[in-house]
């Protein structure tokens, strides 16, 4: 789940860029798109908190 989180941002920021020379619809995009990610890191670190690794 880190994996997608990471990959969201990388999204965004492409969405962001977008948006700096299109249509304003991209960065409102790239915003939500951001809160996705950002809402899912905490729950994917503690998820992979939670794994016991074997010793």
């Amino acid at each position: 789940m880190l994996m997608i989180s990471g990959a969201l941002v990388v999204i965004a920021a492409v969405l962001a860029v977008l948006g700096l020379f299109g249509a304003a619809t991209w960065s409102y995009t790239s915003l939500i798109v951001v809160c996705l990610a950002a809402v899912l890191l905490p729950v994917a670190a503690v998820r992979r908190a939670g794994k016991k690794t074997p010793a």
